[in-house]
């Protein structure tokens, strides 16, 4: 029997977003870290955070949206913001 992929260890697609939805989940609750996505569109962020987790885990997914650090580059948070993310 083949070894699991990584992809598939994460429970593919499915596996992935519900991951990605519980961290937006937790992230939008944050009384620190919910007003950076109060104009977000959160379903846009979702899709593509997990295509971009897919895509890493070695899934057939694609991420194409902005690279990371451009999407981020707006966005006024600091160090302590993302250690507490």
């Amino acid at each position: 029997m083949a070894e699991q992929t990584l992809y598939e260890r994460l429970g593919e697609q499915a596996g992935i977003r519900a991951v990605v939805d519980d961290f937006y989940d937790r992230l939008v609750e944050d009384e620190e870290l919910g007003p950076f996505f109060e104009n977000a569109d959160m379903e846009m962020l979702r899709r593509t955070q997990t295509d971009f987790l897919c895509e890493a885990a070695g899934g057939p997914e694609t991420y194409d949206a902005a690279p990371v650090r451009e999407a981020h580059l707006h966005v006024p948070f600091t160090p302590a913001h993302i250690e507490r993310a």
